[in-house]
């Protein structure tokens, strides 16, 4: 597909929103232009993977720096969630109700988990992979080879889990309309309740973690990046916001970059809290990720059908 259909429209956008923004770096580079509804995104060094929902259902990766994407898996139309580790992807399938796995180099893909509750949220560390449930909203896990049957994280009754974040110790999570960000221990025993390390949150929606602190994105009232320690000794604080309803968050080292749905803000704030910066004015973003030099997003045509693998300089 003709990647200079997306960068046109990309300067539309940017000109309508000339008022609010200011990007002062260079234009995101398209990489892929693809005739379907891309729904996540995740990176490494090497690669950008991502996930098609429809019409293929495929599971494709693509050189960061440039070239033909491959397909690594197809037939995965109601793909919700996405995830790496260094060998691997992992994505959860609500239609079919499965937790799924495929080699970074391809072959055949391996089912971890089945006949679930329309999976969502996935997070993988070390040799567990951890998901959410839409409709039940209880968190499991599973090994990642095939072979070992799920088991609760937590018996709780959840509400509305669209994200989760995992460290060597500790399982996290937002709830979404009750507006709250949770903890656990991996290994606490199913029947001890979780930790609310913080409430009345507006929609947060998305959720990360570094070695102190958690940050998740609020979608809600104009939206907000903000983080707390993660042993819950301190309150939340508000990195940053810039109106842009914040739909999709990652973090480096340094910084906390979001896409905003309703303005088409990539934007980035740093940890430490400061100044918000708007990157760039992009159509209808949807999912990101970061890698050691750049931001990668997804963003929407606006009929619905097409989607754009695009890359970003930090």
């Amino acid at each position: 597909m003709d990647l200079n259909a997306t960068t046109l429209a990309r300067a539309a956008v940017a000109t309508a929103m000339a008022a609010v923004t200011s990007c002062g770096g260079p234009d995101p580079k398209p990489l892929a232009r693809r005739a379907a509804d891309v729904v996540a995104l995740a990176v490494d060094d090497v690669n950008v993977y991502w996930l098609e929902s429809v019409p293929s259902g495929s599971l494709m990766k693509l050189p960061v720096a440039g070239g033909m994407p491959t397909t690594l898996a197809s037939g995965q139309v109601g793909s919700g969630a996405l995830a790496i580790d260094s060998k691997r992807v992992y994505w959860t399938n609500t239609s079919s109700g499965t937790v799924l796995s495929v080699e970074k180099t391809g072959g055949a893909p391996v089912v971890l988990a089945d006949a679930l509750q329309t999976p969502r949220a996935i997070a993988v560390s070390g040799d567990e992979v951890f998901w959410a449930g839409a409709n039940d909203s209880t968190i499991l896990k599973t090994q990642t080879v095939p072979g070992t049957a799920p088991s609760l994280v937590t018996q709780e009754s959840l509400h509305d889990v669209r994200a989760i974040a995992v460290d060597a110790n500790n399982l996290y999570w937002v709830e979404t309309i009750p507006g709250l960000v949770m903890a656990r221990q991996r290994s606490a025993d199913v029947a001890l309740s979780s930790t609310v390390l913080s409430t009345q949150q507006d929609g947060p929606i998305d959720i990360a973690v570094d070695s102190t602190h958690v940050y998740w994105a609020n979608a809600f009232n104009g939206g907000a990046i903000s983080s707390m320690p993660k042993n819950g000794s301190g309150a939340a604080r508000v990195l940053g916001a810039r109106n842009g309803e914040p739909n999709g968050l990652a973090i480096d080292g340094e910084n906390a970059y979001w896409i905003g749905t309703s303005r088409g803000f990539v934007g980035r704030v740093p940890l430490a809290a400061g100044t918000a910066t708007i990157l760039a004015t992009v159509s209808n973003p949807f999912a990101i990720a970061v890698s050691q030099s750049s931001v990668l997003f997804a963003t929407h045509e606006q009929d619905g059908v097409t989607s754009t693998i695009e890359m970003l300089a930090k």
